[in-house]
This record gives C-alpha cells, sequence and structure tokens, in this order.
C-alpha cells in the first residue's frame, strides 16, 4: 500500500492522514480523539493500534472505523477482504502430540 492511497482513503472518510515516517503512518481527527497508528507493511501485514491498546492486524477499513467509530460507512473497501473466505478441509485426526519424555515412555513400553 502507498501512503497516497491510505491519504485519499482517510482524508475521504473525513480524518487527517500523517505520515511519520516511510512506515509508520497515522489517522488523527476523529471524534473520540484517539490517535491510530498504522504500520501498512509490516510482517504480518497491515497492522493498526488505537491509543495505547495492543496492535491489531486488519485492514485500513478497520483502522478508519476504529479511528470513526460511529461512521457507519467506509468509502474505501479493501479488495483483499472482498475475496470469499476459504473452504476447510476436514483431515484426518492426528495422534495426540506428546512431550518428549512421554514419548520416550511410549517407545519404552
Amino acid at each position: 500500500m502507498t501512503y497516497e492511497r491510505f491519504s485519499d482513503a482517510v482524508a475521504g472518510a473525513g480524518l487527517v492522514p500523517r505520515k511519520c515516517s516511510d512506515h509508520h503512518w497515522q489517522i488523527l481527527g476523529g471524534p473520540s480523539e484517539e490517535t491510530v497508528n498504522c504500520w501498512p507493511n509490516s510482517k504480518k501485514g497491515f497492522r493498526y493500534q488505537v491509543g495505547t491498546e495492543k496492535s491489531r492486524t486488519g485492514t485500513l477499513g478497520d483502522a478508519i472505523r476504529a479511528a470513526d467509530p460511529y461512521r457507519d460507512c467506509v468509502p474505501w473497501v479493501d479488495p483483499v477482504s472482498m475475496e470469499p473466505p476459504r473452504t476447510v478441509v476436514a483431515y484426518p485426526p492426528e495422534r495426540e502430540r506428546v512431550g518428549l519424555i512421554r514419548w520416550f515412555w511410549r517407545l519404552l513400553w
């Protein structure tokens, strides 16, 4: 994600974008006066942190909703979140995983 795309989406939601560095951006101006810190290109994907809470993995839309929780809709939709859900494949149950000592005792008996 580029900063231009980020700033267009944030400004379109009526909030103020701020670039602290190439890897750290902020969303300001929400009604709760909480700063939302964003790290768009981290190892885990898009990460954001509201105020002093723990950081979370999400989308830009989630970060905008966190900055302005009273907003019903977000003008920008992340194309990744629009993917259909993955199907869950049922595999046969695996053997119970045990520790090394217990495994060794099972081997002896």
